[in-house]
């Protein structure tokens, strides 16, 4: 396959692959459960999610994960003058209905005290308000171009802005 027309040529890797993600909900938790001795945790974190008073309230199952299509891509990239594998990683799920998807995402960050959402190339993007040391640097997620992209906010932005 061609690769995404949003996709920097100058990233340092770029992996596109087909998921099946309304079967990953069944698939991951026998693995879990064989590989770390965990059982129903994929189940409470759905149930809690759903119906925790101070919670989004979102039910997965029926409102995010059958909008999701099989085409994922993952772009490593990075900002000079670092050498090495990125310090930006940018993941890419293709979905079928971006009004859907985005009003999940909505609905589910619009709860977190840990995100606000900012305008960025036109695109509405939720964005950690204090990035945390360790993971992806001010990570932000947005739904545009019939993907919902999850990534530093910087990479992020200039994906957006190459896409337009």
């Amino acid at each position: 396959e061609r690769p995404p027309e949003w996709l920097s040529k100058g990233c340092i890797f770029a992996c596109t692959f087909g998921i099946d993600y309304s079967k990953l909900l069944e698939d991951i938790e026998p693995v879990t459960q064989a590989g770390f001795g965990v059982e129903g945790w994929i189940d409470e974190v759905l149930a809690s999610l759903k119906s925790d008073r101070g919670g989004p309230q979102v039910d997965m199952k029926r409102d995010f994960f059958p909008y999701l299509g099989r085409r994922t891509t993952f772009v490593m990239d990075y900002d000079e003058p670092t050498l090495g594998w990125g310090d930006q990683i940018l993941l890419a799920i293709e979905v079928t209905d971006s009004d859907r998807v985005a009003a999940f995402v909505d609905q589910l960050l619009s709860v977190d005290p840990d995100y606000h959402k900012i305008t960025r190339e036109g695109e509405n993007i939720w964005s950690e308000k204090t990035p945390n040391a360790g993971a992806i640097d001010n990570q932000a997620i947005c739904v545009a171009h019939n993907h919902l992209f999850i990534s530093n906010l910087d990479l992020l932005v200039e994906t957006l802005r190459r896409k337009k």
